[in-house]
């Protein structure tokens, strides 16, 4: 009889119609959709992912498509992409849903960051979510002064 290849597919029932899984039914019974990216089926609707996860996959047919952003990004419900955290903020954590400002006397000048840094020596910053860090600098009679790299 010769060697033949099983195939195994997966399929979910909604309403009166057949669908693949991680498809559901687009307002007909005859047209099915697969769920987009930062979604997967679920008992027949496309279902978000979790704030702090993410998915890229479209067509996904569990919950177990969606990731854990990385510490330094976020991830708000129905995430595509992990998002980098801006300048002056940070996560420490992976599950992140949102950043947290750096707090005064710190700083943050790249995006994506885990971390902020301490204002070095006679630097500071007077705000939350501060970029970059202000300096005393007696020579220019003083006037206080930011510098981009925070020394």
């Amino acid at each position: 009889m010769g060697n033949k290849k099983a195939m195994n597919l997966a399929f979910a029932i909604v309403g009166a119609s057949l669908f693949n899984v991680g498809e559901v039914s687009a307002q007909t019974f005859f047209q099915c959709i697969a769920c987009e990216a930062g979604t997967y089926e679920s008992n027949g609707n496309c279902a978000k992912c979790p704030s702090g996860t993410f998915s890229s996959v479209s067509g996904a047919s569990s919950s177990l498509v969606c990731q854990p952003c990385q510490a330094g990004h976020y991830c708000p419900e129905g995430a595509q992409v992990e998002y980098s955290c801006p300048k002056g903020t940070y996560s420490d954590k992976n599950y992140a849903t949102s950043c947290k400002k750096c707090s005064k006397g710190y700083y943050n000048d790249k995006v994506g960051q885990t971390a902020c840094q301490r204002c070095s020596g006679n630097g500071y910053s007077n705000a939350e979510g501060s970029e970059r860090c202000q300096y005393w600098d007696p020579h220019y009679f003083g006037i206080f002064y930011g510098k981009e790299d925070g020394t």
